[in-house]
Parts: C-alpha cells; sequence; structure tokens
C-alpha cells in the first residue's frame, strides 16, 4: 500500500491512502480514503493529494490503473474517467456511476472487468 500525507508549515492538511489491487488479470491500485482538514477543504489540498499519490504509484511501473468511487465533477477534471456501469465487482455496495478509472492507458475503463482480486492476481498490462 502506499500512503501519503501533505503538510502545509507543518501542520497535516490532508492525507490519502492507496491500495494495491488487481481486476481481470490487471494489476492497479485502489485509492482512498482521501480526507483534508477541514481548515484546508476547498483549496486544492484533496485535488494535489489525489494527482500525487496517483502519479507516484504508476511510476513504480507495477500496476496500470488507479481505480477510485468518487464524484465526476470531482474527479473527471483531473483525468479520471468513468468505468463501464457494473463491469466491476466491489466485495460491498458501490455506486456503479461513481467507479472511475485513471490510466495513460484510453481503453483501460472498458477493458477493467471482473471482481477485485489481490494486487499480483493478474499481470501488469
Amino acid at each position: 500500500s502506499l500512503s501519503l500525507i501533505a503538510e502545509v508549515n507543518g501542520v497535516p492538511c490532508g492525507s490519502v491512502w492507496m491500495t494495491p489491487i488487481s481486476v481481470g488479470g490487471i494489476d492497479g491500485y485502489l485509492l482512498g480514503p482521501l480526507a483534508t482538514h477541514p481548515d484546508f477543504r476547498k483549496r486544492g489540498a484533496g485535488k494535489l493529494l489525489a494527482k500525487e499519490v496517483t502519479r507516484l504509484a504508476l511510476e513504480r511501473g507495477e500496476g496500470s490503473f488507479v481505480l477510485l468511487v468518487g464524484d465526476r465533477d470531482y474527479y473527471c477534471p483531473l483525468g479520471w474517467v468513468p468505468t463501464e456501469l457494473g463491469a466491476i465487482e466491489f466485495p460491498g455496495p458501490v455506486d456503479p456511476t461513481r467507479v472511475l478509472v485513471y490510466s495513460a492507458d484510453p481503453t483501460m475503463a472498458t477493458r477493467l472487468k471482473g471482481p477485485i482480486k489481490a494486487f499480483g492476481a493478474g499481470t501488469r498490462s
């Protein structure tokens, strides 16, 4: 897993967690939770954390995507795109309209299908 805590002048302003996963034989990461301190909300800290942890995870070269469940208006301007409705099977209830993916591969949103499994269950694609 990968976590990132952001500070401003030594004061924590937010944190984000990244969990390695595999979907349909393709390794990647699940982003979340993402939290910002109330004093830093609406100031870009959450977006910066999401972009930075995604960059760091994908630069490792071990995963091909970053998946999250979130608001399209918030994440799509940052490069996330909707996946196919219901194609990815989560272990619990999830609104399929909020499942988004970030990847250098423009076909990833249509390629990810199946249950979420442990990282390494598939391959990097």
